[in-house]
This record gives C-alpha cells, sequence and structure tokens, in this order.
C-alpha cells in the first residue's frame, strides 16, 4: 500500500480505536530494556569516579582533574612529574629529587614502581598518610625516573568527608606549632596570624564531615561571604591551601570544616 493511501486509512479509523492503542500498557518486556538502558548510560558515565577508588588509574572530576592518582591508606596521592610546573610550585617541592631526600621503601605501587618515604617527613606523621612520598618509576618509557607522590585528599573512613584536625595536621607532619612556618593569605602571602595561634585553634576546633556541615549550617546565611585563602606552610617547606569563612567561624580543609570561631 502506498504511504498516500496508508495515511488516508489512518485517519477513517474510529477515534475509540486509536484512544485504547495510546493507553495500552507497554510489554514488560519493553520497560525492562529500557531501565536497563538507562543503567549503561549510568554506569558509563560513572566509570572516571569508579576507577580512581581502585588503587590506581585516573580522576576526571572528582579529586584530580586529568592527573594519575593512586590509592593508598585511606588517602588519593596524584602522581606528579617535576615537569609539572604549577603542582611543584603549589606544594613548593624541589625540582631535583636528590638522594638525600629518599627515605626507607614502603610499598610497591603496580605498574608504576617502587613506593619510598620522603626523608624530611619520615617518622614525623604518626599513624596518618604521610603529606608526600617519592616514587621511582618502572614501567615502560619512564624506567629510572624519579616523581612525587603528593596527598590530595582522603576517601576513606567516615564517608561524610569527616577528618580530625589533629589528623590533618599528622599527615603534613605538623606535630606542634613549631612544625609551622607560615600562616598566610593565599594569593599576597602576606602572614596572616601566628603560627601558635592557628594550630591551637585548629586543634581545639570541632571536625564537621562536608554533608554534616551542609545539613546544619543554616541556608538564609550567606556562609561564603569573605572567604579567605589561606596557605599554611610547614617547617620541611610543604604547602597546603585552605578556606576561612568569617561569617560562620569555619576553616575548609580538603572535605573537612573545622569550627574555630574568629580568627581574623
Amino acid at each position: 500500500m502506498k504511504s498516500e493511501k496508508l495515511l488516508e486509512a489512518m485517519n477513517d479509523l474510529p477515534e475509540e480505536l486509536i484512544a485504547e492503542a495510546n493507553t495500552r500498557r507497554r510489554h514488560p518486556l519493553v520497560r525492562i530494556a529500557a531501565v536497563a538502558a538507562c543503567l549503561v548510560v549510568l554506569l558509563v558515565g560513572m566509570y572516571p569516579f569508579l576507577q580512581s577508588f581502585q588503587g590506581l588509574g585516573t580522576s576526571d572530576d572528582c579529586y584530580v582533574s586529568d592527573r594519575e592518582v593512586i590509592y593508598r591508606q585511606g588517602a588519593i596521592y596524584e602522581v606528579v612529574g617535576t615537569n609539572y610546573t604549577a603542582a611543584m610550585e603549589r606544594l613548593a617541592l624541589p625540582e631535583t629529587i636528590t638522594e638525600d631526600l629518599v627515605g626507607e621503601k614502603v610499598d610497591v605501587a603496580p605498574d608504576y614502581g617502587d613506593v619510598y618515604q620522603y626523608a624530611p617527613l619520615a617518622g614525623r606523621n604518626g599513624t596518618a598518610p604521610a603529606a608526600l612520598y617519592l616514587l621511582r618509576r618502572t614501567d615502560e618509557g619512564h624506567e629510572g625516573e624519579w616523581w612525587y607522590l603528593a596527598f590530595t585528599g582522603f576517601v576513606a573512613g567516615d564517608e561524610s568527608g569527616h577528618v580530625e584536625a589533629e589528623t590533618m595536621l599528622q599527615v603534613y607532619g605538623i606535630q606542634s606549632a613549631d612544625d609551622i612556618a607560615a600562616v598566610c593569605d593565599r594569593r599576597s602571602g602576606e602572614q596572616l596570624l601566628p603560627p601558635e595561634a592557628f594550630y591551637d585553634a585548629l586543634l581545639a576546633s570541632s571536625a564537621w564531615g562536608r554533608e554534616d556541615f551542609a545539613e546544619r549550617v543554616d541556608s538564609t546565611l550567606n556562609a561564603y561571604a569573605g572567604a579567605v585563602g589561606i596557605r599554611l606552610e610547614t617547617d620541611c617547606g610543604l604547602r597546603t591551601n585552605m578556606t576561612y569563612y568569617p561569617e560562620i567561624g569555619f576553616v575548609k580543609w580538603f572535605d573537612s570544616f573545622y569550627q574555630v570561631g574568629k580568627l581574623l
């Protein structure tokens, strides 16, 4: 039947028959197939996120953008080559990894190489993951090269992101205020307050995970008004960034929020 005649015949169908066809339920297999298709799309979209929790892989939009990462001891580490200028500057790392920086071998990273302590932090971190490790690569194309493994955040433990301030300080080898070289404005480099005052306030603070913070802080408040970027520098040269929200008296450090009150 030609298309013109087919269309004409369809126009002549009784209205009640058309209404019945429109209200007829889909076959269950059709609905199941539709749900399965949605799940496939969802899993494909989540793959980069899932991959970053398998120990090795890349993370497109989670913790480290377009960088290779390693999962170790409940923390994510960014694989940083000495030619990554921005990361080197952010972390204040030596451009050349010399023999005196290499501590004991502590692990093996599959597909990458051998993991060593960063000697200036050896013995200063307690039970917390270290802020920095060294990686002697054995993979093809990088044999014998020394790279950094830089702490990027926690992924294990409290699902809300809650980490006590004492643990975070230990990650950077800070066991007392004497281990802090400076607490500066992240943009200008201006000293914001004495290390002792900042250390005491952070250590005495109550720690909230990101979920608790979102639930308990009044949504009507302009909580992020007047935010101040803070750069904490350690006596062994490492740096880490935080954000202080003076309106509500909180410091955000990675995914945790610390209620410190009035600092500045």
